[in-house]
C-alpha cells in the first residue's frame, strides 16, 4: 500500500512539475513536439503550466517576506519562462481551424481547472490567503511591470489564443511578438 501511494505521489509531482523538469526549469517543448499531441495531452500540458504557475506563485511568496525588486525579478523569470511555453502551445493552436482551436481551448481550460483541483488544498488556501493579505504589499511597491506581469500569469491559458491576447493582453502581444 505505501508502495501504491510513493508512487502515486512521485507521478503527480512529475506530472505538475513540467513531465521532469524541476519547478524552476519547465522541460520546454517546442512546436514540433506539441504538433504531435492528442487533445487531451495538449490540454494536460498546457494545465499543468497553469498549475506549476501557481504553485510557483505560492512558493515565491513564502520565500520573500516582503514584495520587493527581488521577488519581482523571480517573477519575471517565472513570466518568462511560463508565457514562452504557453505561446509555444498557441503557435500549435494558431494553425489550426477556429472549431479544433475552440474545442483545443476549452478542453485546456477545464484541465487546467481540474489541475488546480488536484493541488493539495493547504498549498492552494496558504496562496490566496497570502494573496490577500500581503495585497497593501504589492500596492505600495507599486511596480506596473509586476501587476502586468502578474495577471498574466494568473491568466496564463490566455496566451493559446492569440486573438484574446491581442484584445486582453496587448502589452504582452507585442513583447512576444504576437501582433
Amino acid at each position: 500500500m505505501r508502495k501504491i501511494i510513493l508512487l502515486t505521489v512521485i507521478v503527480a509531482a512529475f506530472i505538475l512539475n513540467g513531465c521532469g523538469g524541476s519547478s524552476s526549469q519547465p522541460n520546454f517543448k517546442d512546436m514540433d513536439e506539441i504538433e504531435k499531441l492528442t487533445k487531451e495531452q495538449f490540454a494536460q500540458e498546457s494545465a499543468a503550466i497553469y498549475a506549476r504557475v501557481f504553485q510557483e506563485v505560492g512558493n515565491l511568496l513564502n520565500k520573500h517576506s516582503k514584495i520587493d525588486a527581488s521577488f519581482e525579478k523571480e517573477i519575471d523569470k517565472l513570466y518568462d519562462s511560463s508565457a514562452k511555453q504557453m505561446i509555444e502551445y498557441g503557435k500549435v493552436l494558431a494553425k489550426k481551424d477556429e472549431e479544433t482551436r475552440q474545442d483545443y481551448i476549452m478542453t485546456s481550460a477545464i484541465a487546467s481547472w481540474d489541475a488546480l483541483d488536484k493541488l493539495d488544498p493547504k498549498v492552494t488556501a496558504n496562496t490566496e490567503k497570502q494573496l490577500d493579505e500581503r495585497q497593501h504589499e504589492f500596492e505600495t511597491y507599486a511596480s506596473e511591470n509586476l501587476e502586468r506581469k502578474f495577471d498574466d500569469l494568473f491568466s496564463i491559458m490566455d496566451f493559446l489564443n492569440f486573438e484574446t491576447l491581442k484584445e486582453q493582453r496587448p502589452l504582452s502581444a507585442k513583447e512576444f511578438g504576437i501582433e
